[in-house]
Order: C-alpha cells, then sequence, then structure tokens
C-alpha cells in the first residue's frame, strides 16, 4: 500500500518537472520584417530579413531566414545557410550567391510585454530598435566589411 502513494508523488512531481522544462524550451519567436532604422549608417545596403515559417510551397515548415541586399530597382536575396535562435540572440549565415556570403550575430530587443509574450507587438513603434547586431560580408573566407546595424520590426503583408 505504501508503493501507490509514493508512486503517485513522484508521477505528480515528474509531471511538474515535464512542464517546467517544456516552457523552459520555448523561445522568443520573431517571425517577420526587420528593416534598417533610417538613422543608422547602411553601407551593406540591406533592405531587409526576414523570418518566417511559411515556405515557397506555401506550407509552415521550421523558421528560416532570408537577407535581400540592394536598392529598390536591384537587389539580391541571399537565402540561409544556417540559422541559431537562442532566446534572444541571433546567429545565421548566408548561402553564397555571386561570389559573397554574410554572416550576422545580433540580438533581439523586445520590449517586457513582448518578452513575457513570446514575440514582437503587430503594431510596433516604428521608432523602437527590434534587432541589433553586426553583419559581415565575405568573399570567399575573407571578410571584406563587417557594420554594426540597428533594425525595426514590421509584421509585414
Amino acid at each position: 500500500m505504501k508503493k501507490l502513494p509514493l508512486f503517485v508523488a513522484l508521477s505528480l512531481v515528474l509531471l511538474s518537472f515535464v512542464g517546467v522544462s517544456a516552457s523552459r524550451r520555448l523561445t522568443f519567436n520573431p517571425e517577420g520584417y526587420f528593416l534598417p532604422m533610417r538613422s543608422m549608417r547602411n553601407v551593406s545596403r540591406v533592405r531587409w530579413i526576414l523570418f518566417s515559417d511559411y515556405h515557397s510551397t506555401n506550407t509552415r515548415g521550421p523558421m528560416h531566414v532570408e537577407l535581400r541586399i540592394g536598392n529598390r530597382a536591384h537587389w539580391i536575396t541571399f537565402a540561409q545557410a544556417s540559422l541559431a535562435i537562442d532566446g534572444e540572440q541571433l546567429r545565421f549565415a548566408t548561402k553564397v550567391r555571386n561570389g559573397m556570403r554574410y554572416n550576422f550575430d545580433g540580438r533581439f530587443l523586445p520590449t517586457d510585454a513582448e518578452h513575457s509574450g513570446g514575440k514582437f507587438a503587430d503594431d510596433r513603434n516604428a521608432g523602437l530598435p527590434a534587432l541589433r547586431g553586426v553583419l559581415r560580408r565575405y568573399r570567399g573566407n575573407r571578410i571584406v566589411r563587417s557594420e554594426q546595424l540597428v533594425f525595426i520590426y514590421t509584421i509585414g503583408d
């Protein structure tokens, strides 16, 4: 008879542990567009960084990132080679296009309310920085440009 209460107690402890550890694994969801702040110098000509879990087949899948470089008339979109999001820390690398590739190492800057909600607000203040980091441009294995950038957030279309 003593085994049954012990089993129930251990089961409850295990369930509470699983519930807590699962919530700790949740990370911040950055889905949307990040546009360079106009007040910042943008020598790299970044148009935007997109985080999305929608794919070209119009289905949901794992989060991916795209980096668009250029101007309104001519741009290149660099697809993801790797992506790591750990809470509010971000690191990604792009695939090579035209002999160039990019790496970004940064941090999301959610407000306290956004942090607790797990995502950026759809109506976020456009003057409030949402992402800050260093973008490095590579030709081969050599860094040809490194630039500190600050981005605002928009939900997109």
